[in-house]
């Protein structure tokens, strides 16, 4: 008979980082809670890996059991994986994954943007089990969202349908990462607010739809 495997997630916050023991079933196991240090060296990770320990040791399973370990990052992540731009915290994304992967080698680690993460859980068990289409807005140490939607069921949500409302915050994320490294963190980020709230009343006064092909 094989082993039962089992998964950690990881929620890595600007105040604290949250790690939690699951099955395979999704049943949370063990928790734990360490305060953020700045994830940028051995002593970063050192915080991290510790925390696992610590979830493993609560429920009594023996590392090599951990088949997968998921990182939640309040960051966009690009394909190349090494995140730019990053919410009010310091982390080197691609170091602390090397320092997951050796602490356990025996198991899968994954990165992913908080707020696509959440959206996905409460899919699978939370709130939002058994719906097609999901927006997720997340509120903590940055703002952030994630959508999933049915592309089977051939449904565009709403929000990218109708109303100038999730394309002008995209538009704003859009500005805000392209002037991140041109004109640093302050002004991009009000370069990219201004441009949500510019687009948001011109499209409220103006009355602006989004285009939509017609059969």
């Amino acid at each position: 008979m094989e082993p039962k495997q089992y998964y950690i997630g990881i929620d890595v916050g600007g105040t604290s980082v949250k790690e939690g023991l699951f099955d395979e079933d999704g049943n949370l196991l063990a928790k734990a809670s360490v305060p953020t240090p700045p994830i940028v060296d051995a002593a970063g990770f050192a915080a991290v890996t510790e925390a696992i320990d610590q979830v493993v040791a609560k429920a009594q399973i023996p590392r090599a059991f951990v088949a997968g370990i998921g990182l939640a990052v309040p960051c966009p992540i690009p394909a190349s994986g090494d995140a730019k731009v990053k919410a009010n915290i310091a982390i080197n994304l691609p170091e602390l994954r090397v320092a997951i992967q050796e602490h356990c080698p025996d198991a899968v680690v994954k990165y992913e943007n908080d707020a696509n993460a959440a959206a996905m859980g409460e899919a699978w068990l939370g709130s939002a089990k058994g719906v097609q289409n999901v927006v997720m807005v997340t509120i903590g140490t940055g703002v952030g969202g994630g959508v999933l939607r049915d592309v089977l069921a051939g449904d565009t949500p709403y929000i990218f349908v109708k109303h100038v409302y999730a394309s002008a915050s995209l538009a704003g994320a859009l500005a805000c990462v392209v002037l991140w490294p041109l004109a640093g963190e302050m002004a991009a980020m009000l370069c990219g607010s201004a441009l949500v709230v510019a687009v948001r009343i011109l499209s409220a006064h103006f009355r602006w739809n989004l285009p939509h092909a017609h059969d």
